[in-house]
C-alpha cells in the first residue's frame, strides 16, 4: 500500500469512528434525559467532550418530550 492510500484510509476510518462515537454519546444523552438523570456536570462534560451544542441538546430534550 502506498503511504497516501494509508493516510486516506486512516482518515476515513477515524471519521467513521468519530461518527459512531458521537451517535453513541447522543444515545447516552437521550437515555439520561429520559431518566431525569442528566445533571449539570454530566451535561457539560458530554457536550464538551463530544462537541454537542446547546441547540443539539435542546433538540434531544424536545425529542424526549414528544415521546412522552
Amino acid at each position: 500500500m502506498s503511504a497516501a492510500f494509508e493516510r486516506l484510509f486512516s482518515k476515513k476510518v477515524a471519521e467513521e469512528v468519530q461518527k459512531e462515537v458521537r451517535k453513541e454519546a447522543r444515545d447516552l444523552l437521550k437515555i439520561l434525559i429520559q431518566n431525569n438523570s442528566l445533571n449539570f456536570e454530566s451535561e457539560k462534560f458530554i457536550t464538551q467532550k463530544y462537541d454537542f451544542t446547546q441547540k443539539d441538546l435542546q433538540t434531544l430534550k424536545d425529542e424526549v418530550q414528544k415521546e412522552r
